[in-house]
């Protein structure tokens, strides 16, 4: 295997521990605002790009690992409001934050989260992605957030051929794009496998549109998502 390949491997794994690790700092802050609580799927939209290419191998050749939600590309409020989780999360004596996680893992237990995933290829990349990696993709994902208690059920798979979407340059396309495609409810994680992803990033994710007063108007969060590059799926052979 070529040292740029395993260099990639490397850094993904060390991305998905972090992930993880991450997702348990704020998951006291969540549940320590109760307000808040809804908000825990901003962990499942940004942190599931952990897992792009938890595989051996991804469909395409090796590319920088980057993530289009970082300092340098998210959005103005996206890092306020990962900062305020953050701050909320150190909050408290560590023995009190302690005692917290373990109420919350008993009363809990585990968490599942229903995924859609879409694949969106432009016609001349559409047959680069085979039938069988979307469920290679949900076997990487569950193996990677086993550790957490956390299990991810495959509810569909849809496929679209469109040039325009695939490339998610326009913020207006994007959206009409998950207008068009988004299933499920607000709970429901809608993940975007785009095959030319713009920006040269592995993928991006938004936060979930906050609800109020119980509205559920898919038209309020059809937003909510994680765009990803196709391509790091698992190659199967």
């Amino acid at each position: 295997m070529q040292p740029q390949v395993v260099q990639i491997r490397n850094n993904i794994k060390t991305f998905i521990l972090t992930a993880g690790q991450t997702y348990h700092r704020f998951i006291l802050a969540f549940h320590a605002t109760p307000t808040l609580a809804p908000m825990r799927s901003i962990l499942l939209l940004t942190f599931s790009l952990g897992l792009l290419a938890a595989a051996s191998e991804s469909s395409s050749p090796p590319k920088p690992f980057d993530c289009g939600t970082t300092t340098e590309h998210a959005s103005e409020d996206f890092l306020k409001t990962v900062q305020a989780l953050h701050d909320k999360s150190k909050s408290g004596s560590s023995a009190a934050r302690a005692a917290l996680a373990a109420r919350d893992a008993a009363a809990t237990g585990p968490i599942n989260v229903d995924a859609i995933f879409h694949i969106v290829a432009t016609s001349a990349a559409k047959s680069s992605i085979t039938n069988n990696m979307p469920s290679s993709q949900l076997t990487a994902l569950n193996a990677a957030y086993k550790p957490y208690n956390i299990q991810f059920n495959l509810i569909n798979v849809t496929w679209t051929t469109n040039d325009t979407w695939a490339t998610g340059a326009n913020p207006a396309d994007d959206l009409a794009m998950k207008q068009s495609l988004r299933q499920g409810s607000y709970k429901t994680l809608n993940l975007y496998f785009q095959t030319d992803l713009s920006g040269s990033v592995l993928g991006r994710c938004t936060l979930p549109s906050a609800i109020a007063n119980g509205k559920t108007d898919p038209t309020v969060y059809a937003n909510d998502g994680c765009n990803i590059n196709a391509h790091t799926m698992p190659a199967v052979a």
